[in-house]
């Protein structure tokens, strides 16, 4: 009787045993159910903001971003290195945004993230990828249609460096926009701090002879450790409208001979960065304000149709660059170097 009493009990902790093992496979399967289909407190993530190709669910948490500190003082006397006293420039942020001249809600939530991340750390300048102004480019809508949805960003010491976008030309307000944004012409370059040269070009005539000119000058010359360069209409694109031709026939061997790092388009209403072709990277930013399906190529790295703009923290040493969506959300992010 003994023995059968121990093998009574034995069989019974088993059972239990073996219950309890089916109790907890059923709560954990339960709880991942319940996760994947966000009952529980699964991040959200809108139709908007699916990227082709890459899972939804793998969006960055909402950007934080940390800068390296503040050189402290040097010692009187103290003697550094050239090196050393260029890892000890202060980092200079540049706000990207492309197609955002509309006047609607989206402009006005695509500035409102971007003065949020502004209030962190100061944007130097706002590059704007062409478009500034829909339809037609008219002059007269300028501060309704731009100026006022993006005030927060440029009330302080942010430049307003643009370009222009074939809805800013096509119906003759090309010279006006040229004048109302004190732009020197309709192709240009500025030092934006100590380490970058930005140059916006036309590419609504990339076979301009005084552009080329002016561009290959300028990429020969002595120049900064980072060029940046900005026009509207892409040389690589897997969105609506695609490549554009002539940027790839004149502008490219340009970027290509003399070692340009990134070059920024907008045009097609989405977020897209290339696979570095032949050392360069570039990306498509045109989804301030408007949406178009977003498409992937052979030479696409990420492809997103999602409102966005990019955010360029320029370092001497790297750009650390992250394009954020109207949640503040990181959906890319990449470093040059």
């Amino acid at each position: 009787m003994a023995g059968k009493s121990k093998r009574s009990v034995v069989t019974a902790v088993a059972a239990g045993a073996v219950l309890l093992v089916a109790v907890m496979a059923w709560t954990n399967r339960n709880y991942i159910d319940s996760y994947l289909t966000n009952d529980i407190g699964a991040p959200e993530v809108t139709a908007e903001a699916r990227q082709v190709g890459i899972d939804a669910g793998e969006l960055m948490p909402e950007l934080e971003r940390e800068f390296d500190a503040e050189p402290e003082a040097e010692a009187e006397g103290e003697l550094k290195g050239e090196s050393e006293r260029e890892l000890e420039v202060s980092p200079v942020r540049i706000a990207v945004a492309g197609d955002v001249g509309t006047g609607e809600a989206e402009a006005y939530r695509t500035a409102e993230v971007m003065d949020s991340l502004d209030q962190q750390y100061e944007f130097a300048a706002l590059l704007l990828l062409g478009d500034n102004i829909y339809p037609e480019g008219e002059i007269d809508q300028l501060q309704e249609k731009l100026l006022d949805p993006f005030a927060p960003v440029l009330d302080g010491d942010t430049r307003l460096l643009p370009v222009l976008g074939n809805h800013d030309v096509d119906y003759g307000y090309r010279e006006a926009q040229i004048e109302a944004f004190s732009m020197p012409g309709a192709w240009y370059s500025e030092m934006i701090g100590e380490n970058t040269l930005f140059i916006g070009l036309d590419s609504n005539q990339a076979d301009n002879p005084e552009q080329l000119v002016f561009l290959e000058d300028l990429l020969k010359g002595e120049r900064p450790a980072w060029t940046i360069v900005t026009m509207h209409h892409p040389a690589f694109s897997a969105g609506h409208h695609g490549d554009e031709p002539s940027v790839q026939k004149y502008f490219v061997p340009l970027f290509e001979k003399y070692g340009v790092t990134l070059v920024l388009a907008g045009h097609d209403h989405d977020y897209q960065r290339s696979v570095p072709i032949n050392g360069i990277t570039y990306v498509v930013s045109g989804a301030a304000a408007y949406l178009r399906p977003a498409g992937r190529n052979e030479f696409t790295e990420v492809s997103w149709s999602t409102y966005s703009f990019v955010d360029l923290v320029v370092y001497p040493d790297r750009i650390e660059a992250q394009a954020i969506d109207h949640e503040g959300r990181a959906i890319d992010s990449f470093d040059l170097r």
